[in-house]
C-alpha cells in the first residue's frame, strides 16, 4: 500500500471507512472471523472497525491491506 492510498484512508470519515470496510469484506467474500484471521485482529475489532466504532490507523491499514 502507498503513501497516497494510505492517506485516503485515513482522511475518509469514519461512517465512510466503516461502510467501505464493510462492503469491501461482503465483496470479497470473507468472514469477519476469516478477516480477523488474515488480519491479525480479533473478530470484535474488525467489527468495530466496520462500524465506525474504532478508527486505529494501524488496524484500518491492516483490515484494508487484507482485502486489497
Amino acid at each position: 500500500m502507498d503513501i497516497s492510498s494510505t492517506r485516503s484512508i485515513l482522511s475518509d470519515r469514519p461512517a465512510q471507512t466503516a461502510g467501505s470496510l464493510l462492503s469491501a469484506r461482503l465483496s470479497k467474500g470473507y468472514s469477519v472471523s476469516e478477516l480477523a484471521i488474515a488480519t491479525g485482529l480479533t473478530e470484535t475489532e474488525i467489527r468495530l472497525a466496520e462500524e465506525g466504532r474504532m478508527q486505529k490507523p494501524d488496524y484500518i491499514r491492516r483490515i484494508k491491506s487484507a482485502l486489497a
